[in-house]
């Protein structure tokens, strides 16, 4: 992962709208890591319209729209820091980078309810298991094959090809 450089602070708590976390571990809000690969993932569940609305919090509920739309905007902006910042680590300011991660910290706390966020932390969970890579050793003629199809059909990556000639197969067998 090319963002680990940026990975200094130690986990920061959920700070629960009620009386706790009654009972298992405490939620944590996401890593510089995870904000930066994922960060879009979570801004883009406050703006869907198929949220339950038991997981806003009471305060985003009486907000007005405009204001809500100006917060996501701000969050938005914090995540663009945070991405630009991590391509270029030795040039980065350390307080611009707290400050982005504390205003997405914060903003996420706000909108979200308990239940809320554990749904979202759930949903980011589920995004970096789908992302973590296998290695599988294959001989030489097939990787030469697969560069050749790689060529043919103008894929971007052999990982993509390989998607590609799966959902072929898939679509052959459904017909």
């Amino acid at each position: 992962m090319p963002y680990c450089i940026l990975e200094i602070k130690l986990a920061t708590y959920w700070k629960y709208h009620h009386r706790g976390n009654a009972r298992g571990k405490r939620l944590l809000l996401p890593s510089v890591d995870e904000l930066v690969q994922f960060g879009s993932l979570i801004i883009n569940r406050l703006n869907s319209k198929h949220i339950n609305e038991e997981w806003f919090s009471p305060a985003i509920k009486e907000m007005e729209t405009s204001d809500f739309f100006s917060m996501t905007a701000r969050c938005s902006q914090s995540l663009k820091i945070l991405r630009n910042t991590s391509h270029n680590i030795e040039f980065s300011d350390p307080d611009v980078i707290d400050s982005a991660v504390n205003q997405l910290h914060s903003a996420f706390n706000l909108y979200f309810s308990d239940e809320g966020w554990r749904q979202a932390a759930k949903a980011l969970s589920q995004a970096k298991k789908r992302t973590k890579t296998m290695r599988t050793e294959i001989r030489s003629s097939t990787h030469a094959l697969l560069l050749k199809v790689k060529e043919e059909t103008k894929q971007d990556s052999i990982d993509q090809t390989i998607e590609f000639l799966i959902d072929n197969y898939r679509e052959s067998l459904d017909e």
